[in-house]
């Protein structure tokens, strides 16, 4: 009878939470078919609490269902509470996974993980709740995940795991709705060299890392696309596909280059970066170029040459160390950009080589500068997948005031109040003005300099909000600077002129580089 009248309490105080849960959101997309949920029995049934965790239960806020996970860390000493989600998914050809989740009271929880399990091994990755009370929506990209074991291959997943680390001993509970798989259908795959990887390889956590700056890339320029395991590459996986991107592939498993040419017959277009494995400058329609260290320790970046391409920055900062060039091959293809040397000269270095069959890019792709590479990747894969800049405009549009905890300019401007300085109020006023040109391009059809605007607005709306920050008594504020020599094309005491002059009262200096300390 006790234990009856126990669970009745916890019922009913899971119910009475529930209650205060705000409206979940509608499905942005298909739903896993396991995720369609009855009742509480067959949740639970989809849903196995790892030892020490609670079991779920299915809620209704709004129209829509959503899974209660109940967070018991008051007197238990479990590390998490953890559930395993029963789910066969085929992830092979996807950009991950993603799903809406709730917490109303986070301070309990260190941290969130996500597991898949396949195989042998798991694919990891985090997220974080930005929000307390309302609910948010999660992406987890396959390019941002973690290996453990040996799994068996993004095709095999069959355990979703999800996980809320202990950070107090209090009770609190999440809430998950909405779990559906992102990108299988996507125009663009990037292809990583999983097959390249191993313990002894020193480049091992390049492969990753540069196809993870590619996919992140294209996310923030709003291009759907799909992270594919060179190991998973099969002809239906290519098949209808538009753009296969190579990010840091020095070497092709068998097969995938004859793939690779047969996706290029059909129509589909290859861009390569850095690496030029075999029969990859014939695929392209290029000539290997020779291998080369950046003039002075660095390039700048990328100068356009000529018209370039269509949207394509007259010049996008690159902080790139060497570079494998491709030559063109007249008539077949041609450079749209040359390296810049450090010392701001234009050397004859192709740096960027297009043809009708794809691209080639001279080094990986980098994180500086980013504003400009993703405008800079809308050129490379305009010509390539339809309606990419009209879909970019409108992503950009809709990110205009959106950072940190505000979701649209409105919820930003209400926090800047109104009692603003006079610098603040102009950065204000412009950025507002920046917002009405961008959607009068948008309404035009003028996608590129709509993106031009919005980034502008966003920028405006930045500093508008920065100056409202007052500084705080005794506040450290640090500046990181890459280079050992200072910021470029100035000397330590102008570098530090200028930051005392904007605040600034140290510095984080780079004093190691690639084994040479300086």
């Amino acid at each position: 009878m006790k234990l009856t009248l126990l669970s009745l309490a916890s019922v009913l105080a899971g119910s009475l939470l529930s209650a205060q849960v705000p409206p979940v959101p509608a499905p942005a997309g298909t739903l896993f078919p396991e995720f369609r949920l009855a009742d509480t029995a067959a949740a639970q049934a989809l849903f196995k609490p790892m030892t020490g965790s609670l079991p779920v239960s299915l809620e209704t806020s709004g129209p829509q269902q959503w899974v209660r996970l109940p967070v018991n860390f008051a007197g238990t000493t479990h590390d998490r509470a953890s559930w395993d989600i029963q789910i066969a998914a085929d992830l092979a050809v996807a950009q991950g996974i993603a799903f809406d989740f709730y917490c109303p009271d986070s301070n309990p929880i260190s941290h969130f993980s996500v597991y898949f399990h396949s195989g042998d091994g798991w694919y990891s990755a985090g997220f974080g709740v930005e929000r307390d009370g309302e609910w948010q929506h999660v992406l987890i990209d396959k390019s941002a995940t973690k290996t453990e074991g040996e799994p068996a291959g993004w095709g095999k997943v069959d355990i979703i795991r999800l996980s809320a680390w202990r950070g107090a001993g209090k009770d609190t509970f999440c809430g998950i709705a909405n779990l559906q798989p992102v990108g299988a259908d996507a125009d663009i795959l990037v292809i990583r060299a999983d097959s390249c990887a191993s313990p002894d390889n020193p480049e091992s956590k390049g492969y990753a890392t540069y196809a993870e700056n590619v996919a992140s890339c294209l996310n923030d320029a709003g291009l759907a696309h799909a992270l594919l395991s060179d190991l998973d590459v099969t002809p239906e996986r290519l098949q209808g596909r538009r753009l296969a991107i190579l990010p840091y592939n020095p070497r092709l498993p068998d097969g995938m280059l004859v793939q690779l040419q047969s996706f290029v017959a059909q129509g589909g277009k290859v861009i390569s970066f850095y690496s030029l494995g075999e029969g990859v400058p014939e695929l392209l329609g290029v000539k290997r170029g020779t291998w080369g260290a950046a003039p002075n320790g660095h390039y700048q970046g990328f100068a356009r040459v000529g018209n370039g391409l269509d949207g394509q920055p007259a010049f996008v900062g690159q902080g790139s160390w060497g570079s494998q060039p491709a030559e063109p091959i007249p008539g077949t293809s041609r450079t749209v950009a040359v390296w810049r040397a450090s010392d701001g000269t234009d050397t004859e270095t192709p740096a960027i080589v297009v043809s009708d069959r794809g691209a080639h890019v001279g080094h990986v792709w980098l994180k500086d500068d980013w504003a400009n590479k993703r405008t800079l990747m809308l050129a490379l894969v305009g010509g390539t997948v339809p309606g990419v800049w009209q879909t970019a405009a409108e992503k950009e549009f809709a990110k205009i005031g959106v950072f940190g905890p505000y979701r649209s300019r409105d919820e930003m401007l209400a926090a800047l109040g109104k009692d603003l300085s006079p610098a603040a109020r102009q950065a204000g006023r412009e950025a507002i003005e920046f917002q009405k040109s961008a959607w009068d391009h948008l309404k035009q059809g003028q996608f590129q300099a709509s993106i031009a605007a919005s980034q502008q607005a966003s920028q405006g709306l930045l500093r508008a909000w920065c100056l409202t920050r007052p500084s705080q008594p005794g506040e450290h504020r640090a500046f990181w600077c890459h280079s050992a020599f200072g910021m470029a094309g100035m000397d330590w005491d102008q570098s530090i002129k200028q930051l005392a002059d904007s605040g600034f009262n140290a510095i984080l200096p780079n004093m190691l580089w690639g084994g040479v300390a300086y």
